[in-house]
């Protein structure tokens, strides 16, 4: 799938498919690129898959409850079960593979 270099019309169909959310593999079928050529092209035009799939928070917009934080980790709110618990469960089973951290 070597094709060179990317025109303009290929970069702006790029954005445009990113904007609607289409993930890597749908813009690569699209464009008739291998993902790690998309993949690199959106890292090199601050275009991160990251960032516009993670949940926006908003603070004090919520409608939340006053045991209700943000996670430490996804800033989702959840259940705090007290002063120590800063991590939302999904993200404490994440946690728990990771070397060094204590299993909640």
């Amino acid at each position: 799938m070597a094709k060179g270099k990317w025109t303009n019309a290929e970069y702006n169909r790029l954005v445009v498919l990113f904007n609607d959310g289409k993930s890597v593999d749908e813009i690569s079928y699209e464009l008739k690129r291998s993902s790690q050529a998309v993949l690199n092209k959106c890292t090199r035009n601050s275009l991160s898959f990251r960032d516009r799939d993670k949940p926006k928070y908003e603070r004090g917009k919520s409608e939340k409850s006053d045991d209700e934080i943000p996670c430490l980790r996804c800033r989702i709110d959840f259940k705090s079960e007290g002063i120590f618990n800063r991590v939302c469960p999904s993200c404490a089973r994440l946690n728990a593979g990771y070397v060094g951290v204590v299993p909640g």
